[in-house]
């Protein structure tokens, strides 16, 4: 309770965490270390996670997106999947491809 306080100096916190205080000043400072990383991991969770919901729309002809590998077009057209989530889990899906599909279904919103 006395570390809440304002006014505890920081030399009487560390007296009350006692053998613990090493080990939780080494976590403290590697969080810090990382946050950089793990916001940008954090973000590309989120961005994953969207990805997941996007629907494919029916419009988007697999052999019309622009630097799409062949083996992608024929595993697209295979499986017809109906969304981002569900197309980077095929087999001879590659991140690439799903980025890809994205921009092509950007373009073609805007379009």
């Amino acid at each position: 309770a006395a570390a809440r306080r304002h006014d505890t100096p920081y030399a009487q916190v560390v007296a009350m965490l006692g053998d613990e205080a090493p080990r939780l000043v080494e976590r403290v400072v590697t969080d810090l270390r990382y946050e950089g990383y793990v916001k940008r991991q954090e973000a590309q969770i989120r961005r994953a996670a969207r990805s997941e919901r996007r629907r494919i729309p029916a419009w988007v002809e697999p052999s019309s997106v622009s630097g799409l590998r062949s083996e992608a077009i024929e595993v697209l057209k295979r499986f017809a999947p109906r969304t981002l989530g569900q197309a980077s889990r095929l087999a001879g899906i590659t991140p690439a491809d799903i980025s890809l599909l994205a921009i092509a279904i950007e373009r073609g919103v805007r379009a």
